[in-house]
Protein backbone atom coordinates (compact mmCIF):
# COMPACT_ATOMS: atom_id res chain seq x y z
CA UNK A 1 0.00 0.00 0.00
CA UNK A 2 1.24 3.40 -0.92
CA UNK A 3 1.52 6.14 1.60
CA UNK A 4 -0.50 9.12 0.54
CA UNK A 5 1.14 12.47 1.10
CA UNK A 6 -0.93 15.54 1.23
CA UNK A 7 0.27 18.87 0.11
CA UNK A 8 -0.59 21.73 2.39
CA UNK A 9 -1.76 24.76 0.57
CA UNK A 10 -1.85 28.13 2.34
CA UNK A 11 -0.66 28.84 5.85
CA UNK A 12 -0.82 26.62 8.87
CA UNK A 13 -2.92 27.39 11.92
CA UNK A 14 0.17 28.09 14.02
CA UNK A 15 1.48 30.57 11.45
CA UNK A 16 -1.88 32.34 11.36
CA UNK A 17 -2.00 32.61 15.16
CA UNK A 18 1.56 33.98 15.25
CA UNK A 19 0.73 36.52 12.53
CA UNK A 20 -2.42 37.73 14.33
CA UNK A 21 -0.50 37.90 17.62
CA UNK A 22 2.20 39.99 15.95
CA UNK A 23 -0.40 42.39 14.52
CA UNK A 24 -2.10 42.78 17.92
CA UNK A 25 1.28 43.34 19.60
CA UNK A 26 2.26 45.95 16.98
CA UNK A 27 -1.02 47.83 17.41
CA UNK A 28 -0.59 47.84 21.21
CA UNK A 29 2.98 49.13 20.87
CA UNK A 30 1.95 51.89 18.48
CA UNK A 31 -0.91 53.08 20.70
CA UNK A 32 1.35 53.01 23.78
CA UNK A 33 4.01 55.00 21.90
CA UNK A 34 1.38 57.56 20.87
CA UNK A 35 0.16 57.91 24.47
CA UNK A 36 3.73 58.34 25.73
CA UNK A 37 4.42 60.96 23.06
CA UNK A 38 1.34 62.96 24.11
CA UNK A 39 2.36 62.70 27.76
CA UNK A 40 5.92 63.81 26.92
CA UNK A 41 4.62 66.85 25.03
CA UNK A 42 2.30 67.78 27.91
CA UNK A 43 5.08 67.43 30.49
CA UNK A 44 7.50 69.44 28.34
CA UNK A 45 5.00 72.29 28.12
CA UNK A 46 4.36 72.10 31.86
CA UNK A 47 8.11 72.17 32.53
CA UNK A 48 8.52 75.28 30.38
CA UNK A 49 5.65 76.97 32.26
CA UNK A 50 7.23 76.09 35.60
CA UNK A 51 10.61 77.44 34.45
CA UNK A 52 8.92 80.71 33.48
CA UNK A 53 7.15 80.92 36.85
CA UNK A 54 10.41 80.20 38.64
CA UNK A 55 12.14 83.05 36.81
CA UNK A 56 9.29 85.44 37.63
CA UNK A 57 9.47 84.49 41.31
CA UNK A 58 13.25 84.91 41.38
CA UNK A 59 12.86 88.37 39.83
CA UNK A 60 10.23 89.29 42.42
CA UNK A 61 12.45 88.00 45.23
CA UNK A 62 15.32 90.15 43.96
CA UNK A 63 13.02 93.21 43.87
CA UNK A 64 11.82 92.52 47.43
CA UNK A 65 15.39 92.13 48.67
CA UNK A 66 16.31 95.47 47.09
CA UNK A 67 13.33 97.06 48.81
CA UNK A 68 14.32 95.48 52.12
CA UNK A 69 17.72 97.17 51.88
CA UNK A 70 15.97 100.57 51.79
CA UNK A 71 14.00 100.21 55.03
CA UNK A 72 16.35 102.61 56.85
CA UNK A 73 16.20 105.22 54.09
CA UNK A 74 13.75 107.99 55.14
CA UNK A 75 13.21 109.21 51.57
CA UNK A 76 12.29 105.69 50.46
CA UNK A 77 9.92 105.23 53.42
CA UNK A 78 8.19 108.53 52.67
CA UNK A 79 7.87 107.63 48.99
CA UNK A 80 6.29 104.25 49.84
CA UNK A 81 3.91 105.84 52.35
CA UNK A 82 2.75 108.40 49.80
CA UNK A 83 2.47 106.10 46.76
CA UNK A 84 1.30 102.82 48.24
CA UNK A 85 -0.60 103.94 51.32
CA UNK A 86 -1.83 107.34 50.08
CA UNK A 87 -0.55 108.98 53.26
CA UNK A 88 -0.03 112.75 53.61
CA UNK A 89 1.37 115.10 56.22
CA UNK A 90 -1.11 116.86 58.51
CA UNK A 91 -2.48 120.05 56.96
CA UNK A 92 -1.24 118.94 53.52
CA UNK A 93 -3.70 119.41 50.65
CA UNK A 94 -3.71 116.99 47.71
CA UNK A 95 -5.05 118.08 44.35
CA UNK A 96 -6.12 115.42 41.83
CA UNK A 97 -6.13 116.53 38.23
CA UNK A 98 -8.98 115.16 36.14
CA UNK A 99 -7.79 112.58 33.64
CA UNK A 100 -4.99 111.24 35.85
Amino acid sequence: MKKVTRKHHGISFLTAVMFVSFIVFAVLCITRFYDLKKQHDRLSKESADLDRQKQELEDELLRIRKEANNTDNKVYIEHMARTRLDMVYPEEIIFHVAGD
